[in-house]
């Protein structure tokens, strides 16, 4: 830091372009690696995090289409929050007030310096499940897919979600999953697997 005559830009250009930032998290074939450091002190690979909770709900709006990327204007209040298209940017944040999905996800703390926790719990399931910006998101990214036959569908979803296509099996899976839902309620088959893929856990962390 010192030796860039202590400005920030030359550290960050270091920290992003280190070996160590630039690593995959995968422990793929690292077996030997996986021995002898489990834990990763070593950094020998990038450790998988959880997406903060602004990233996950700008990318279900950006999924569905709808997300505003305008720039500018003033900041949305809570209460207004949950109808807004807005980037999470421009969400005030407020120590009485919270805005539900974000509360599920460990939003930032005003109380604790916007420290962030990372926590696994029923509720952000939940959240991605029956919220109202989850299923409208879902609906608005079935309708614009509804073109496409059952297994098209499926591999627009999964690249689109997941940036990766589905294994055979998850093919397999799911083709059976939308012939169920379908014979059950045909307008809804394509959103409930599309929030089934909002609960993957590839879709909320960074790797």
């Amino acid at each position: 830091f010192q030796q860039s005559g202590w400005k920030l830009k030359p550290l960050l250009r270091s920290l992003v372009l280190s070996r160590a930032y630039l690593s995959s998290s995968s422990a793929a074939n690292c077996d030997a690696a996986l021995a002898a450091d489990p834990d990763n002190s070593l950094l020998w690979r990038m450790n998988p995090k959880r997406l903060e909770s602004q990233a996950i709900r700008d990318g279900v709006l950006a999924l569905s289409g709808t997300l505003d990327l305008s720039l500018g204007g003033p900041s949305i209040p809570v209460p207004q929050q949950e109808s807004s298209n807005r980037r999470a940017l421009y969400l005030q944040q407020h120590g009485e007030l919270e805005d539900r999905f974000l509360g599920a996800f460990d939003n930032a703390s005003v109380f604790e310096c916007y420290r962030r926790r990372e926590s696994v719990t029923p509720q952000q399931a939940l959240a991605l499940t029956n919220s109202r910006l989850a299923r409208t998101a879902a609906e608005s990214m079935a309708a614009t897919l509804a073109s496409l036959p059952d297994d098209a569908f499926i591999n627009s979803a999964f690249s689109a979600i997941l940036s990766r296509q589905p294994s055979p099996d998850e093919s397999k899976v799911c083709l059976k999953g939308l012939a169920d839902f379908t014979t059950a309620d045909p307008a809804a088959a394509r959103s409930l697997l599309i929030l089934a893929l909002f609960n993957h856990n590839d879709f909320v962390t960074l790797r």
